[in-house]
């Protein structure tokens, strides 16, 4: 590499004319003058290495006062760079080449390097051949590029040994530079990731989002933090990715740093779980079965999606709390949640409001279907008691339906009229179904889904 401000110096930059070294001391003064003031260190050596001329910036290189005879350069040089100057000049004598540029570290001066360039200058009148050299002092530039690359060095043991996957992406999505962590997650090696889009990390359900992210990276110069999913052999790796543009190499990129966050989406599932599912039962609790009924009430309200809506009482339920204990009464209560989830759909929102009350959510169903699937489950439980151990424990449930009506302003009429017609199955006996119509329900039912 050539060093900042130096100037490369050959025949054609220099016209040095055919010497006769036997001239007046007045022209051999001239020539003198004339190169002391170059800035950079001119030489010139006989065919035996012999130093014919040196200019005062060479003087100042070597550290060496003006007046003071230089002879042999190579007593400035290390031993194991003096045969590497010596091959370099005697090329030049061969006429090898036109001009060679090297580095050679100084002797006694560590870290202080010298770029020497070797031009073979014209045959002189008595037939011996010249060489020019030109040195210049490079080693602030050295010094730079070691650091640059110590820094290099340690920039990329860090990305290779970072504990997230990162990578470097261009504003097509181009995959400029990734860790060992990135190749480890998708199982793939750096070689052939490198060049390929992002979609060769990312699943093609969050492949949109990276790439929207990406944008709005570049149009407003700010950092931006997402979340992704990465391809991996055995399933996609939830990751959080907080990226920001960089310059690489010269062009806009963006480096995204991505965070396995495996862990934390699996506690949060477990709490959203816990928030949402009654324990006993793993049913809907109340306070979700109610979120998600009235978002469905709302559906009703927009788009007029029928739904019948169903409250449950599982009859004289103390008597089996008081006659076979509680964990009895426990385990009867998920033996019904088992039953419910038999009869009715995955669709259907299914919930444990309170004790041995329930409530289920009929999608896409009329009040003449309502009241056809209440009874499948009523006939379920009369004729599948409770087999516990070596006990048989007979239970029944009564069932309230309605459904929703265009004149409904909440969730919460719907309920009553439901829990109206449950009470009145209570008062009739148990073990029976009531239904309360709607003041203005439809009268026609609509096609019901497949069970």
């Amino acid at each position: 590499m050539q060093p900042k401000g130096h100037a490369m110096i050959s025949p054609r930059l220099f016209p040095f004319p055919s010497l006769d070294w036997t001239k007046p001391e007045n022209a051999h003064a001239w020539l003198q003058k004339f190169l002391d003031s170059f800035v950079i260190g001119i030489l010139i050596m006989d065919a035996s290495g012999r130093i014919l001329m040196a200019n005062a910036a060479v003087h100042k290189i070597f550290n060496v006062p003006p007046a003071s005879p230089l002879e042999d350069i190579t007593r400035f040089l290390p031993p194991e760079d003096i045969a590497k100057f010596e091959m370099n000049r005697e090329r030049i004598l061969r006429g090898e080449c036109s001009s060679n540029e090297d580095y050679f570290l100084l002797e006694g001066d560590a870290g202080r390097w010298v770029s020497c360039t070797f031009a073979l200058l014209p045959e002189q009148q008595d037939g011996q051949k010249l060489t020019l050299v030109t040195l210049v002092d490079v080693s602030a530039e050295k010094a730079a590029l070691e650091q640059h690359d110590l820094a290099a060095q340690r920039y990329r043991a860090l990305f290779d040994t970072a504990a997230d996957a990162m990578m470097v992406l261009s504003p097509e999505g181009i995959l400029l530079d990734l860790n060992t962590m990135t190749c480890e997650h998708v199982n793939m090696p750096r070689e052939e990731l490198l060049g390929k889009h992002l979609r060769a990390v990312f699943t093609s359900a969050k492949q949109a989002v990276v790439t929207s992210s990406l944008e709005t990276i570049l149009r407003t110069g700010e950092q931006r933090s997402f979340e992704a999913l990465l391809t991996s052999p055995d399933s996609p790796i939830p990751v959080e990715i907080n990226a920001r543009p960089i310059n690489f190499g010269g062009q806009i990129a963006v480096l995204g740093v991505a965070r396995d966050i495996t862990e934390r989406k699996i506690l949060q599932a477990r709490l959203e779980y816990q928030a949402s599912t009654d324990p006993l039962t793993a049913l809907n609790n109340r306070r979700h079965f109610l979120l998600k009924a009235d978002q469905e009430f709302l559906r009703f309200k927009r788009y007029g999606n029928p739904f019948a809506m169903l409250m449950l009482d599982l009859d004289f339920f103390k008597n089996v709390n008081d006659t076979y204990g509680h964990q009895t009464g426990d385990a009867l209560l998920r033996e019904f949640s088992r039953q419910m989830r038999v009869t009715f759909r995955h669709s259907d929102i299914l919930g444990r409001i309170g004790g041995e009350e329930f409530s289920v959510v009929l999608l896409e169903s009329s009040l003449h279907r309502g009241i056809e699937i209440a009874e499948r489950l009523r006939q379920l439980v009369e004729k599948g008691p409770l087999q516990l151990n070596d006990s048989t424990v007979p239970y029944t449930v009564s069932i309230g339906v309605t459904i929703a009506g265009v004149s409904d302003t909440s969730l919460d009429g719907i309920m009553r009229r439901a829990d109206a017609a449950l009470y009145r199955a209570k008062r009739n006996g148990r073990n029976q179904v009531e239904f309360e119509k709607a003041p203005d329900g439809p009268e026609q039912s609509v096609q019901e889904h497949a069970q």
